[in-house]
């Protein structure tokens, strides 16, 4: 079914705020109900409007992940062999996507997820164009004690069970979350972007420490150096690559040097962790030493 007029979706990711606009109903339902309770009313810094090819696709053979095939030309992009493609005025503040019926049925808000990424990494650029100081990281963030705390690791090692087992804390998110540094001080800042966890809240707090989770039957902390600090938390920062850039080699520089300084600054631990929320006894001790 198609609406006569625009559903208007206004989500914040970090310092941004991004319109998402659909008149295929079933698309702007699923993106007002995926991202209800940060949909805000401010001033969108970009309009980005949905429309759906009901071309058939010719192939079986769908992109599972957006950043592994783009092209791009001039202010338009193409993702996926032209499943995914539009355009992007920055001085109109406009952007318009055509996404294949195809695709969305397969990967729905996911491959969504993926391109406002891009977009919000494009904005980034523009305002941190030489020093970049945020970056989006598969992670969990927690307020404990007005302070918080980032859980990484890959994708099975816990972020979401700890999420769980911090549900009497502020969770600010279980997927994806933002780290920034503002006024020589890094923190960590929920998003709109959904894991398992539901109940997160919009937010953020000073980061006072890193933990890169491990599974075991004990609860345990360990310190880690620096190298290993940026070889192992590096993989964990969603790739940096503005909308319409093919430089993957100055993005993984620029992620290697936000790393770099993250964890001069900010203390790193190896979290081994059982299934109850024990391991905040651990984190307690430690910060207090």
């Amino acid at each position: 079914m198609v609406l006569n007029l625009l559903r208007d979706c206004r989500i914040n990711i970090g310092d941004f705020c991004f319109s998402l606009v659909s008149n295929f109903e079933a698309l702007a339902l699923s993106l007002q109900d995926y991202f209800s309770g940060f949909i805000v009313e401010a001033s969108p810094d970009l309009v980005i409007e949905f429309e759906i090819d009901h071309n058939p696709i010719e192939t079986d053979v769908l992109p599972s992940y957006l950043l592994m095939e783009k092209s791009v030309s001039g202010n338009t992009f193409s993702f996926g062999s032209g499943f995914f493609k539009g355009f992007i005025d920055l001085l109109d503040k406009r952007c318009k996507v055509f996404i294949n019926e195809g695709t969305l049925s397969k990967f729905h808000i996911r491959i969504i997820e993926q391109f406002l990424y891009q977009v919000y990494y494009t904005f980034l650029n523009i305002q941190n164009s030489y020093t970049p100081t945020t970056f989006l990281i598969h992670a969990s963030g927690v307020v404990h004690n007005a302070m918080g705390f980032v859980f990484t690791g890959p994708s099975g090692v816990g972020k979401s069970t700890v999420a769980s087992l911090s549900s009497q804390e502020m969770v600010l998110n279980d997927e994806t979350v933002i780290i920034t540094k503002k006024n020589g001080i890094f923190f960590v800042q929920s998003t709109p972007f959904n894991g398992s966890f539901k109940s997160k809240e919009n937010g953020s707090a000073l980061l006072r420490a890193i933990f890169l989770l491990e599974q075991s039957n004990r609860h345990y902390l360990i310190p880690v150096g620096k190298a290993e600090s940026i070889k192992k938390f590096v993989k964990q920062v969603i790739f940096s690559a503005p909308l319409l850039s093919l430089d993957k080699k100055d993005a993984f520089s620029k992620m290697l040097d936000f790393c770099s300084i993250l964890v001069r600054e900010v203390p790193v631990f190896r979290l081994g962790f059982r299934m109850d929320r024990g391991f905040w006894d651990c984190i307690d001790e430690e910060i207090a030493k």
